[in-house]
């Protein structure tokens, strides 16, 4: 058998038709929602249950109980904010979120363990604060800001989750910073700064040099799935 024949024997997918029922029955019976924008379709959306705005209002007439029953990992990539409130409402037990929101509020009523945002983003106008109850259960958090102006008292507030055992960040002139804390931070098993290029930091701090939790992680296309 040629390679193409055998990669084609094996190919993971699934037939769209049967990618639908798997995924919509059962409540979400998989406990994943993907919402992401269709890059072929700005209005439009794509992914798991959904693959377009009547899937997304289809949705909406589900039971309550769907939403708070079954979702507990929620990746939403939606440019409307109304979508994303009631997702964020209505999925009130998820625990792993993906999302760019302002929604401090709602998303501080969530029970979450991994949060990967822009945390100058949800927190605008006001300084990021690690203190928020947003922050008391995350075992994981990616911090997509770039650029960020933060004074490092504020990220020195990091040492207090104390079950925070994940950080990942894109910014790497936090890599001072964060390393300086991972030094303090016993509980932290790994420190990730991950890149859009092959380009390696300009500089790596000395004493994340020979750091076995530090990892660097180019960022790939399909870093999402």
């Amino acid at each position: 058998m040629s390679l193409a024949n055998a990669q084609t024997a094996v190919d993971p997918r699934l037939p769209p038709e049967l990618e639908q029922i798997i995924f919509q029955v059962q409540h979400l019976r998989y406990r994943v929602l993907l919402l992401l924008r269709d890059p072929d379709a700005p209005h439009g959306v794509r992914g798991y249950p959904h693959n377009d705005d009547s899937e997304l209002s289809r949705l909406r007439s589900l039971p309550h109980s769907t939403w708070r029953d079954s979702v507990r990992h929620l990746c939403i990539d939606l440019y409307s904010p109304e979508p994303v409130d009631f997702l964020l409402f209505t999925c009130s037990s998820v625990e792993n979120l993906w999302v760019v929101s302002q929604n401090l509020p709602l998303i501080s009523a969530l029970p979450l363990k991994r949060l990967h945002t822009l945390l100058d983003h949800l927190f605008f106008p006001r300084p990021i604060d690690f203190t928020n109850v947003l922050f008391s259960r995350l075992t994981h958090l990616e911090i997509f800001d770039r650029h960020l102006r933060a004074e490092p008292s504020i990220w020195s507030s990091l040492k207090s989750l104390w079950h925070l055992t994940h950080l990942a960040f894109h910014d790497a002139d936090l890599l001072f910073i964060f390393a300086d804390l991972l030094c303090i931070c016993s509980s932290w098993r790994v420190l990730v700064l991950i890149s859009r290029t092959a380009q390696p930091p300009p500089y790596v701090p000395r004493e994340l040099a020979e750091e076995p939790r530090f990892v660097w992680m180019v960022r790939t296309q399909d870093i999402e799935d």
